[in-house]
């Protein structure tokens, strides 16, 4: 948006008008005399602050002059207006969609399916959800588990994320059920979260623990995880949709994978010292 001309650089709208003001002296001219009748009144058109040279290396100083510009006129908009832009942006919204799926595999050498179902049912919750800052049983319904992920920068801004978890146990399975997930905004100085019930997540999850008899002694573990969610932002919020998108996602990957690796070495290790101890 910033236009050269000779040793001189000028925000592009201020030198269009420049243009636009002196461009009628490129109509043909017969003689001296008619230019100069030509050009006088056209020099009392132009405005006499239409620009002011910047030296180019100091381009920068133009770009913050013509932004104070701007500035300046939007300050001039009347406030029915500006609050009639914040309403209709708000009402269309803004939302990102975020999806990852990953699949991790895990050979056991030792142990038979009956063996694990009953591990699982004792142990799913402690062995399968890791990767997580705390984990809460909800306080009226002790089944569901508040799941609170480690909070995460995003520029200024520090969130962190809440799933209410379900897990079920049947022979050869356990599904973790994500009930629900919502989003908070954390006070960097108190650590104080709040989570606003107008930013929950919607999301769709399939995630599950798997094991079968790999026919040597020993199981076949294979833990499975697919989410696609739909995250909304505030109307007002500065950064990007595109790098919120890519931001987020490439950060819940990474907790996602984390929290499967380590569930599956906390599934081998305890599984095999609960062999140990049925053993002895």
């Amino acid at each position: 948006w910033l236009s050269s001309h000779g040793d001189h650089c000028f925000p592009t709208s201020l030198w269009c008008s420049m243009e636009l003001g002196i461009g009628q002296l490129s109509q043909p001219v017969n003689t001296v005399q008619s230019y100069r009748l030509q050009r006088q009144p056209l020099q009392r058109q132009v405005p006499r602050q239409v620009a002011v040279p910047v030296p180019t290396d100091h381009w920068q100083r133009g770009a913050a002059a013509f932004g104070a510009v701007l500035a300046v006129r939007a300050s001039r908009a009347s406030r029915a207006s500006l609050t009639r832009r914040a309403a209709s942006s708000k009402a269309e919204g803004r939302q990102i969609n975020i999806e990852n799926e990953f699949t991790f595999p895990r050979e056991l050498p030792r142990g038979s399916v009956e063996s694990m179902d009953e591990f699982m049912r004792a142990n799913a919750a402690k062995v399968c959800l890791q990767g997580l800052q705390r984990v809460e049983e909800k306080h009226n319904d002790p089944e569901v588990l508040l799941c609170y992920l480690e909070p995460t920068d995003m520029g200024p801004y520090r969130t962190q994320m809440l799933m209410e978890v379900k897990i079920t146990v049947s022979s050869g399975k356990c599904d973790i059920h994500i009930l629900d997930m919502s989003t908070g905004s954390v006070d960097k100085k108190t650590g104080e979260v709040t989570f606003d019930p107008a930013n929950k997540v919607d999301q769709k999850a399939d995630n599950c623990v798997t094991w079968k008899d790999n026919g040597n002694g020993g199981l076949d573990l294979v833990n499975y995880s697919w989410s696609q969610s739909t995250v909304g932002l505030p109307w007002w919020f500065p950064l990007p949709d595109s790098f919120m998108q890519k931001t987020a996602s490439f950060v819940i990957g990474q907790v996602v994978k984390d929290g499967m690796k380590k569930a599956n070495d906390k599934i081998a290790e305890s599984y095999a010292e609960e062999l140990e101890r049925v053993k002895v």
